[in-house]
């Protein structure tokens, strides 16, 4: 229906914008003394994956099915997921992350 896809087009926007905004923000606090060159280099990696997945979205297309790429992109994401998930968890230690904060 048209309500069910405008509200998970919504919800999708939603996500979308917190990401960008998220990241942006990690990358600034993280690197708070090279902020501009880490976000230069952010952009040359958003850069490179919608390449990346244009031209392997392309193939995918001409090789399999138009529904491949979809199929492909979850599993990259759940794979992302589990990495990063998995990457958190290991470099999370709750004795020094007070020492990391970065106060305004």
């Amino acid at each position: 229906s048209t309500l069910a896809a405008a509200a998970l087009i919504t919800v999708w926007g939603l996500f979308v914008g917190m990401a960008g905004v998220g990241w942006s923000t990690w990358v600034a606090r993280t690197y708070a003394h090279h902020a501009e060159a880490a976000g230069g280099i952010l952009v040359a990696a958003i850069q490179l994956a919608m390449m990346t997945g244009a031209l392997l979205g392309g193939a995918l297309i001409d090789a399999l099915t138009p529904t491949a790429p979809l199929i492909a992109s979850v599993i990259m994401l759940a794979a992302g997921s589990v990495y990063v998930a998995v990457i958190m968890r290991r470099d999370i230690d709750p004795a020094s992350a007070h020492d990391q904060q970065v106060t305004p």
